[in-house]
Protein backbone atom coordinates (compact mmCIF):
# COMPACT_ATOMS: atom_id res chain seq x y z
CA UNK A 1 0.00 0.00 0.00
CA UNK A 2 3.25 2.67 1.20
CA UNK A 3 5.88 0.43 -0.04
CA UNK A 4 7.28 1.08 3.37
CA UNK A 5 8.78 -1.60 5.56
CA UNK A 6 6.71 -4.13 7.92
CA UNK A 7 8.49 -4.54 11.14
CA UNK A 8 7.53 -7.48 13.67
CA UNK A 9 5.52 -9.73 11.25
CA UNK A 10 5.76 -13.69 11.77
CA UNK A 11 6.71 -15.77 8.75
CA UNK A 12 5.98 -19.58 8.82
CA UNK A 13 6.74 -22.29 6.28
CA UNK A 14 4.19 -24.31 5.72
CA UNK A 15 4.84 -27.84 4.76
CA UNK A 16 1.14 -29.32 3.73
CA UNK A 17 -2.44 -27.63 5.30
CA UNK A 18 -1.77 -29.44 7.99
CA UNK A 19 2.07 -28.63 9.55
CA UNK A 20 3.88 -25.83 10.55
CA UNK A 21 7.55 -26.19 9.39
CA UNK A 22 10.44 -23.45 10.37
CA UNK A 23 9.38 -19.62 11.79
CA UNK A 24 11.08 -16.55 11.95
CA UNK A 25 9.50 -12.48 12.35
CA UNK A 26 10.75 -9.56 10.48
CA UNK A 27 13.13 -7.02 11.24
CA UNK A 28 12.89 -3.35 11.51
CA UNK A 29 13.57 -3.43 7.68
CA UNK A 30 10.73 -5.82 7.16
CA UNK A 31 13.51 -8.05 6.34
CA UNK A 32 12.71 -11.93 7.73
CA UNK A 33 15.35 -15.15 7.35
CA UNK A 34 14.30 -18.59 7.66
CA UNK A 35 17.48 -20.86 8.95
CA UNK A 36 17.82 -23.59 6.48
CA UNK A 37 19.19 -26.49 8.57
CA UNK A 38 15.56 -26.90 10.51
CA UNK A 39 14.66 -30.09 9.78
CA UNK A 40 11.04 -29.37 8.77
CA UNK A 41 11.65 -25.78 6.65
CA UNK A 42 14.50 -28.53 4.76
CA UNK A 43 11.55 -30.93 4.15
CA UNK A 44 8.99 -28.09 3.28
CA UNK A 45 11.44 -26.64 0.74
CA UNK A 46 12.52 -29.99 -1.16
CA UNK A 47 8.58 -30.12 -1.79
CA UNK A 48 7.98 -26.73 -3.03
CA UNK A 49 6.30 -25.60 0.39
CA UNK A 50 5.28 -21.69 1.17
CA UNK A 51 6.18 -19.17 2.89
CA UNK A 52 3.46 -17.19 4.98
CA UNK A 53 3.38 -13.80 6.31
CA UNK A 54 0.48 -13.11 8.49
CA UNK A 55 -1.49 -10.22 9.33
CA UNK A 56 -0.91 -10.02 13.33
CA UNK A 57 -2.01 -7.01 15.29
CA UNK A 58 -1.74 -4.75 12.25
CA UNK A 59 -3.93 -4.07 9.35
CA UNK A 60 -2.57 -6.08 6.97
CA UNK A 61 -3.91 -9.71 5.30
CA UNK A 62 -1.51 -12.56 5.43
CA UNK A 63 0.47 -13.63 2.63
CA UNK A 64 1.61 -17.38 1.28
CA UNK A 65 3.85 -18.17 -1.70
CA UNK A 66 5.20 -21.28 -2.76
CA UNK A 67 9.04 -21.81 -3.42
CA UNK A 68 11.12 -24.15 -4.74
CA UNK A 69 14.39 -25.39 -3.22
CA UNK A 70 17.78 -24.00 -4.06
CA UNK A 71 21.48 -24.96 -3.90
CA UNK A 72 22.17 -21.49 -3.09
CA UNK A 73 22.29 -20.48 0.53
CA UNK A 74 20.91 -17.19 1.19
CA UNK A 75 19.27 -17.21 -1.33
CA UNK A 76 16.13 -14.54 -1.46
CA UNK A 77 12.58 -14.07 -2.76
CA UNK A 78 10.28 -11.54 -3.94
CA UNK A 79 8.95 -8.98 -1.41
CA UNK A 80 5.78 -9.33 -0.20
CA UNK A 81 3.60 -6.29 -0.32
CA UNK A 82 1.39 -6.91 2.00
CA UNK A 83 -2.49 -5.13 1.42
CA UNK A 84 -4.82 -3.58 4.03
CA UNK A 85 -7.72 -5.38 5.04
CA UNK A 86 -11.05 -4.48 6.69
CA UNK A 87 -10.61 -4.70 11.05
CA UNK A 88 -13.97 -6.02 11.91
CA UNK A 89 -14.60 -6.49 15.27
CA UNK A 90 -17.78 -7.19 17.67
CA UNK A 91 -19.27 -9.68 20.39
CA UNK A 92 -20.82 -12.80 20.21
CA UNK A 93 -24.10 -12.56 21.68
CA UNK A 94 -26.20 -15.23 23.73
CA UNK A 95 -29.86 -14.64 22.70
CA UNK A 96 -31.02 -17.04 25.47
CA UNK A 97 -29.15 -14.73 28.13
CA UNK A 98 -28.88 -11.16 25.59
CA UNK A 99 -25.96 -11.04 27.22
CA UNK A 100 -22.29 -11.12 25.83
CA UNK A 101 -20.50 -14.72 25.64
CA UNK A 102 -18.42 -15.03 28.84
CA UNK A 103 -14.68 -17.10 29.16
CA UNK A 104 -15.29 -20.61 31.38
CA UNK A 105 -14.55 -19.96 34.94
CA UNK A 106 -13.88 -23.58 36.35
CA UNK A 107 -12.31 -24.47 39.53
CA UNK A 108 -10.61 -27.04 37.30
CA UNK A 109 -8.97 -24.67 35.19
CA UNK A 110 -5.33 -23.91 36.10
CA UNK A 111 -5.64 -20.44 33.84
CA UNK A 112 -8.84 -19.59 35.70
CA UNK A 113 -10.83 -19.67 32.67
CA UNK A 114 -11.36 -21.70 29.33
CA UNK A 115 -11.40 -19.02 26.23
CA UNK A 116 -15.12 -19.08 24.98
CA UNK A 117 -14.68 -20.30 21.39
CA UNK A 118 -13.23 -18.82 18.13
CA UNK A 119 -14.52 -17.24 15.20
CA UNK A 120 -13.25 -18.36 12.07
CA UNK A 121 -13.41 -16.36 8.35
CA UNK A 122 -13.29 -17.39 4.98
CA UNK A 123 -13.96 -15.56 1.77
CA UNK A 124 -17.43 -16.71 -0.54
CA UNK A 125 -17.38 -17.37 -3.98
CA UNK A 126 -17.17 -13.61 -6.09
CA UNK A 127 -14.41 -12.18 -3.08
CA UNK A 128 -11.84 -11.37 -5.85
CA UNK A 129 -9.69 -9.91 -3.89
CA UNK A 130 -9.28 -12.90 -1.75
CA UNK A 131 -9.40 -15.19 -5.17
CA UNK A 132 -5.78 -13.93 -6.49
CA UNK A 133 -2.37 -13.64 -5.48
CA UNK A 134 -0.56 -14.52 -2.85
CA UNK A 135 -3.88 -13.83 -0.32
CA UNK A 136 -5.22 -16.78 -2.35
CA UNK A 137 -2.80 -19.25 -1.63
CA UNK A 138 -2.76 -18.13 2.17
CA UNK A 139 -6.23 -18.83 2.49
CA UNK A 140 -5.37 -22.46 0.58
CA UNK A 141 -2.19 -23.62 2.10
CA UNK A 142 -2.28 -22.30 5.81
CA UNK A 143 -2.65 -25.33 8.30
CA UNK A 144 -6.62 -26.36 9.40
CA UNK A 145 -9.44 -28.56 8.64
CA UNK A 146 -11.84 -26.86 7.01
CA UNK A 147 -10.92 -23.42 7.44
CA UNK A 148 -7.12 -22.11 7.85
CA UNK A 149 -6.23 -22.37 11.49
CA UNK A 150 -4.91 -18.69 11.47
CA UNK A 151 -8.07 -16.79 10.22
CA UNK A 152 -9.81 -16.86 13.01
CA UNK A 153 -10.15 -14.65 16.77
CA UNK A 154 -10.13 -15.75 20.22
CA UNK A 155 -13.14 -14.77 21.55
CA UNK A 156 -11.92 -12.88 24.91
CA UNK A 157 -13.25 -13.29 27.92
CA UNK A 158 -15.74 -10.61 27.60
CA UNK A 159 -17.09 -11.58 24.37
CA UNK A 160 -14.87 -9.38 22.20
CA UNK A 161 -13.08 -9.93 18.97
CA UNK A 162 -11.00 -8.76 16.55
CA UNK A 163 -10.40 -9.87 12.34
CA UNK A 164 -9.14 -8.45 9.55
CA UNK A 165 -10.61 -9.74 6.34
CA UNK A 166 -10.19 -8.89 2.68
CA UNK A 167 -13.35 -6.86 1.37
CA UNK A 168 -15.92 -8.74 -0.34
CA UNK A 169 -18.42 -11.27 0.45
CA UNK A 170 -17.43 -13.95 3.32
CA UNK A 171 -18.47 -15.61 6.25
CA UNK A 172 -17.50 -15.55 10.06
CA UNK A 173 -18.37 -18.62 11.72
CA UNK A 174 -18.56 -19.09 15.62
CA UNK A 175 -17.46 -22.26 17.25
CA UNK A 176 -17.30 -23.61 20.99
CA UNK A 177 -14.16 -24.25 22.76
CA UNK A 178 -14.49 -27.61 24.57
CA UNK A 179 -11.07 -27.43 26.23
CA UNK A 180 -10.08 -31.47 26.76
CA UNK A 181 -9.47 -31.06 30.23
CA UNK A 182 -12.93 -30.88 31.20
CA UNK A 183 -13.58 -33.96 29.80
CA UNK A 184 -13.38 -37.73 31.36
CA UNK A 185 -15.59 -40.45 30.69
CA UNK A 186 -15.09 -41.46 33.85
CA UNK A 187 -16.40 -38.46 35.85
CA UNK A 188 -19.72 -37.01 35.39
CA UNK A 189 -20.73 -33.10 35.76
CA UNK A 190 -22.42 -32.30 38.66
CA UNK A 191 -25.57 -31.07 37.55
CA UNK A 192 -25.53 -28.18 40.29
CA UNK A 193 -22.18 -26.96 39.02
CA UNK A 194 -23.96 -25.96 35.43
CA UNK A 195 -21.10 -26.68 33.56
CA UNK A 196 -23.11 -28.58 30.68
CA UNK A 197 -25.49 -25.34 30.36
CA UNK A 198 -22.13 -23.81 28.46
CA UNK A 199 -22.83 -26.17 25.67
CA UNK A 200 -26.61 -25.75 25.62
CA UNK A 201 -26.40 -24.86 21.66
CA UNK A 202 -26.28 -27.55 19.16
CA UNK A 203 -23.88 -27.94 15.86
CA UNK A 204 -25.63 -26.36 12.93
CA UNK A 205 -27.02 -28.92 10.58
CA UNK A 206 -28.61 -26.42 7.97
CA UNK A 207 -28.29 -22.65 7.09
CA UNK A 208 -30.76 -19.97 7.68
CA UNK A 209 -33.83 -19.36 5.09
CA UNK A 210 -31.69 -15.75 4.02
CA UNK A 211 -28.27 -15.19 4.62
CA UNK A 212 -27.27 -13.59 1.44
CA UNK A 213 -24.68 -16.40 0.46
CA UNK A 214 -26.12 -17.61 -2.45
CA UNK A 215 -26.74 -21.51 -2.96
CA UNK A 216 -24.23 -24.79 -3.20
CA UNK A 217 -25.37 -26.72 -6.25
CA UNK A 218 -24.52 -30.12 -5.30
CA UNK A 219 -23.95 -29.71 -2.04
CA UNK A 220 -25.89 -30.84 1.18
CA UNK A 221 -27.73 -28.00 3.24
CA UNK A 222 -25.13 -26.84 6.03
CA UNK A 223 -22.86 -25.81 3.61
CA UNK A 224 -21.97 -22.27 1.53
CA UNK A 225 -19.98 -21.30 -1.23
CA UNK A 226 -16.96 -20.79 -0.65
CA UNK A 227 -14.17 -19.22 -2.51
CA UNK A 228 -12.12 -22.24 -2.54
CA UNK A 229 -14.69 -24.54 -2.57
CA UNK A 230 -17.58 -25.12 -0.07
CA UNK A 231 -18.01 -24.70 3.43
CA UNK A 232 -19.58 -26.97 5.94
CA UNK A 233 -21.08 -25.04 8.81
CA UNK A 234 -21.97 -28.73 10.96
CA UNK A 235 -18.41 -27.83 13.38
CA UNK A 236 -19.84 -24.89 14.22
CA UNK A 237 -22.56 -22.97 16.04
CA UNK A 238 -23.46 -19.21 14.22
CA UNK A 239 -22.22 -17.53 11.52
CA UNK A 240 -22.87 -14.60 9.59
CA UNK A 241 -22.38 -13.31 6.24
CA UNK A 242 -20.31 -9.88 5.53
CA UNK A 243 -20.12 -7.93 2.69
CA UNK A 244 -17.69 -4.92 3.47
CA UNK A 245 -17.48 -2.90 0.14
CA UNK A 246 -13.53 -2.44 -1.12
CA UNK A 247 -13.02 1.05 0.67
CA UNK A 248 -14.10 0.02 4.15
CA UNK A 249 -11.26 0.04 7.02
CA UNK A 250 -13.50 -0.77 9.57
CA UNK A 251 -16.37 -2.54 10.40
CA UNK A 252 -18.33 -3.59 14.18
CA UNK A 253 -20.84 -5.98 14.52
CA UNK A 254 -22.53 -8.43 16.60
CA UNK A 255 -23.00 -12.50 16.07
CA UNK A 256 -25.61 -13.58 18.05
CA UNK A 257 -26.29 -17.53 18.70
CA UNK A 258 -29.76 -18.55 18.65
CA UNK A 259 -31.67 -19.66 21.60
CA UNK A 260 -31.56 -23.34 21.83
CA UNK A 261 -34.16 -25.59 21.91
CA UNK A 262 -34.77 -27.36 25.09
CA UNK A 263 -36.92 -29.95 27.24
CA UNK A 264 -37.30 -31.58 30.32
CA UNK A 265 -36.91 -35.15 31.41
CA UNK A 266 -38.16 -36.79 34.40
CA UNK A 267 -37.29 -40.21 35.47
CA UNK A 268 -39.27 -42.69 37.67
CA UNK A 269 -38.95 -46.17 38.80
CA UNK A 270 -41.25 -48.95 37.05
CA UNK A 271 -43.12 -48.27 40.23
CA UNK A 272 -43.50 -44.74 39.83
CA UNK A 273 -41.66 -43.23 42.45
CA UNK A 274 -39.14 -40.45 41.75
CA UNK A 275 -35.42 -41.72 41.41
CA UNK A 276 -32.52 -38.86 41.74
CA UNK A 277 -29.29 -38.61 41.10
CA UNK A 278 -29.43 -40.23 37.80
CA UNK A 279 -26.90 -40.12 35.35
CA UNK A 280 -28.20 -39.01 32.22
CA UNK A 281 -25.92 -38.99 28.88
CA UNK A 282 -26.94 -36.91 25.81
CA UNK A 283 -28.20 -33.56 27.66
CA UNK A 284 -25.72 -31.71 25.04
CA UNK A 285 -25.09 -32.77 21.55
CA UNK A 286 -21.59 -33.27 20.71
CA UNK A 287 -20.10 -36.00 19.97
CA UNK A 288 -17.49 -36.47 23.07
CA UNK A 289 -20.27 -35.05 25.78
CA UNK A 290 -19.87 -35.59 29.20
CA UNK A 291 -23.31 -37.94 31.44
CA UNK A 292 -24.21 -35.22 33.96
CA UNK A 293 -25.59 -36.31 37.49
CA UNK A 294 -28.37 -35.07 38.48
CA UNK A 295 -29.15 -33.27 41.60
CA UNK A 296 -33.31 -34.58 41.34
CA UNK A 297 -35.04 -36.59 39.48
CA UNK A 298 -35.29 -34.17 36.05
CA UNK A 299 -32.51 -31.94 34.03
CA UNK A 300 -33.42 -30.16 30.55
CA UNK A 301 -32.47 -31.42 27.46
CA UNK A 302 -30.43 -28.56 25.53
CA UNK A 303 -29.61 -27.53 21.92
CA UNK A 304 -32.98 -30.38 20.43
CA UNK A 305 -33.27 -30.22 16.93
CA UNK A 306 -36.65 -30.00 15.35
CA UNK A 307 -36.01 -32.87 12.65
CA UNK A 308 -33.27 -35.14 14.37
CA UNK A 309 -33.38 -37.43 17.41
CA UNK A 310 -31.26 -37.11 20.26
CA UNK A 311 -30.20 -40.68 21.77
CA UNK A 312 -29.96 -40.61 25.91
CA UNK A 313 -29.04 -42.90 27.90
CA UNK A 314 -29.84 -42.65 31.61
CA UNK A 315 -28.40 -45.04 34.42
CA UNK A 316 -29.55 -44.74 38.15
CA UNK A 317 -26.84 -44.12 40.87
CA UNK A 318 -26.80 -47.34 42.71
CA UNK A 319 -27.35 -48.96 39.07
CA UNK A 320 -30.19 -50.66 39.82
CA UNK A 321 -32.00 -48.24 37.07
CA UNK A 322 -31.46 -47.65 33.33
CA UNK A 323 -33.47 -46.33 30.20
CA UNK A 324 -32.43 -45.60 26.77
CA UNK A 325 -34.60 -43.58 25.14
CA UNK A 326 -34.72 -40.90 22.06
CA UNK A 327 -36.35 -37.46 22.17
CA UNK A 328 -36.03 -34.47 19.93
CA UNK A 329 -37.22 -30.59 19.86
CA UNK A 330 -40.48 -30.65 18.06
CA UNK A 331 -42.14 -29.85 21.28
CA UNK A 332 -41.40 -27.77 24.23
CA UNK A 333 -43.93 -30.42 26.29
CA UNK A 334 -41.81 -32.20 29.18
CA UNK A 335 -41.39 -35.99 29.06
CA UNK A 336 -41.84 -38.83 31.53
CA UNK A 337 -39.37 -41.89 31.57
CA UNK A 338 -39.98 -44.58 33.31
CA UNK A 339 -36.75 -46.07 34.02
CA UNK A 340 -36.21 -50.30 33.74
CA UNK A 341 -34.85 -52.71 36.47
CA UNK A 342 -30.98 -52.65 35.00
CA UNK A 343 -29.57 -56.76 34.29
CA UNK A 344 -26.35 -57.68 36.56
CA UNK A 345 -23.73 -59.79 36.23
CA UNK A 346 -21.95 -62.31 38.60
CA UNK A 347 -19.27 -64.58 39.03
CA UNK A 348 -16.09 -65.36 40.93
CA UNK A 349 -12.28 -64.95 40.24
CA UNK A 350 -10.08 -67.08 41.44
CA UNK A 351 -6.15 -67.73 40.96
CA UNK A 352 -4.59 -70.95 38.86
CA UNK A 353 -4.48 -72.67 42.08
CA UNK A 354 -8.20 -71.81 42.08
CA UNK A 355 -8.03 -69.58 44.97
CA UNK A 356 -10.57 -66.43 45.22
CA UNK A 357 -8.45 -63.37 44.23
CA UNK A 358 -9.69 -60.46 46.75
CA UNK A 359 -9.94 -56.51 45.71
CA UNK A 360 -9.74 -56.79 42.15
CA UNK A 361 -10.66 -53.91 39.88
CA UNK A 362 -13.32 -54.54 37.00
CA UNK A 363 -13.30 -52.14 34.04
CA UNK A 364 -16.91 -52.31 31.52
CA UNK A 365 -16.67 -51.30 28.33
CA UNK A 366 -19.68 -51.01 25.92
CA UNK A 367 -19.12 -52.08 22.17
CA UNK A 368 -20.60 -49.48 19.75
CA UNK A 369 -19.78 -48.60 15.98
CA UNK A 370 -19.16 -44.72 16.90
CA UNK A 371 -16.49 -44.38 19.28
CA UNK A 372 -17.82 -41.53 20.33
CA UNK A 373 -20.73 -42.84 21.49
CA UNK A 374 -19.04 -44.72 24.24
CA UNK A 375 -18.09 -41.37 26.05
CA UNK A 376 -21.96 -40.68 26.19
CA UNK A 377 -22.73 -43.89 28.02
CA UNK A 378 -23.31 -43.57 31.92
CA UNK A 379 -20.52 -46.17 33.34
CA UNK A 380 -21.56 -48.66 36.08
CA UNK A 381 -20.98 -48.36 39.44
CA UNK A 382 -17.19 -49.30 40.50
CA UNK A 383 -16.69 -52.92 41.27
CA UNK A 384 -14.26 -54.82 42.90
CA UNK A 385 -14.05 -58.64 43.98
CA UNK A 386 -15.06 -59.47 47.70
CA UNK A 387 -12.63 -61.48 50.15
CA UNK A 388 -14.25 -64.74 48.53
CA UNK A 389 -13.34 -63.14 44.96
CA UNK A 390 -17.16 -62.97 44.21
CA UNK A 391 -18.24 -60.14 42.56
CA UNK A 392 -21.82 -58.38 41.06
CA UNK A 393 -21.90 -55.80 38.24
CA UNK A 394 -25.07 -53.68 38.27
CA UNK A 395 -25.88 -50.54 35.83
CA UNK A 396 -25.02 -52.70 32.36
CA UNK A 397 -27.16 -51.33 29.67
CA UNK A 398 -29.20 -53.89 28.23
CA UNK A 399 -29.28 -54.37 24.35
CA UNK A 400 -25.47 -53.00 23.89
CA UNK A 401 -22.37 -55.38 24.30
CA UNK A 402 -20.16 -55.05 27.01
CA UNK A 403 -16.83 -55.94 27.77
CA UNK A 404 -15.86 -56.65 31.24
CA UNK A 405 -11.85 -56.36 31.96
CA UNK A 406 -10.55 -57.38 35.18
CA UNK A 407 -7.44 -55.50 34.77
CA UNK A 408 -5.48 -52.05 36.02
CA UNK A 409 -4.53 -52.94 39.61
CA UNK A 410 -5.36 -56.24 42.00
CA UNK A 411 -3.98 -56.03 45.29
CA UNK A 412 -2.85 -59.03 45.99
CA UNK A 413 -3.41 -60.84 49.31
CA UNK A 414 0.54 -61.61 50.42
CA UNK A 415 2.47 -60.06 52.94
CA UNK A 416 4.32 -56.53 51.66
CA UNK A 417 2.19 -56.60 48.04
CA UNK A 418 1.88 -53.04 47.53
CA UNK A 419 -1.66 -52.46 45.76
CA UNK A 420 -0.50 -49.42 43.70
CA UNK A 421 1.74 -52.32 41.73
CA UNK A 422 0.62 -53.69 38.22
CA UNK A 423 -1.45 -56.99 38.36
CA UNK A 424 0.79 -60.63 38.62
CA UNK A 425 -1.81 -61.58 36.95
CA UNK A 426 -2.41 -61.42 33.03
CA UNK A 427 -5.89 -59.52 31.87
CA UNK A 428 -8.72 -61.49 32.14
CA UNK A 429 -11.33 -60.60 29.11
CA UNK A 430 -15.01 -61.39 28.61
CA UNK A 431 -16.98 -60.17 25.65
CA UNK A 432 -19.50 -60.24 23.48
CA UNK A 433 -22.10 -60.15 26.72
CA UNK A 434 -25.75 -58.82 25.81
CA UNK A 435 -28.12 -58.90 28.63
CA UNK A 436 -32.01 -58.23 28.55
CA UNK A 437 -33.47 -55.80 31.02
CA UNK A 438 -34.16 -57.44 34.84
CA UNK A 439 -31.71 -60.61 33.66
CA UNK A 440 -29.37 -62.03 36.02
CA UNK A 441 -26.62 -63.23 34.44
CA UNK A 442 -24.25 -66.16 36.47
CA UNK A 443 -20.74 -66.21 35.33
CA UNK A 444 -19.65 -68.94 37.26
CA UNK A 445 -16.02 -69.40 38.12
CA UNK A 446 -13.11 -67.37 36.13
CA UNK A 447 -9.69 -68.19 36.29
CA UNK A 448 -6.41 -65.78 35.82
CA UNK A 449 -3.08 -67.08 34.46
CA UNK A 450 -0.04 -65.70 35.79
CA UNK A 451 2.31 -63.01 33.85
Amino acid sequence: RTGRPVADQEVRVVIDPNTYGAAGRTDSQGRFRIVRDDLHARISLKLGGSVGIHGGSGPYLGQAREIVDSPNPGESIENFRLGAGVTVTGRVIEERTGKPLSAYDFEDCPSGYFRAGFLYYMPLAGNQTASQGDLARYYQLLPGNDVPGDCLSTINEDGTFRLVVPPGPGVLMFQRYYGTGLFSMFNPWPESRGTHRRFAEPNLTRRLTVDGAGSVPGTDEASLPGAFGPISLRSFIAYKVINPPAATESLNLDITIPKPRTREVRFTSPAGAPVRGVSLSGVVDFASSQTVALDGDRIEILGLDPTRLRECVALSADGKFFAHFQIKGDSTEPVTITMQVAPTLSGRLLDPAGQPIAAARMNVQFEVADPNQVERLPRPPATITDADGRFTVQGICPGLTAKINFIGFVEVPRPGANPNQPSVYQPSILDALKLEPGENRDLGEIRVTPR
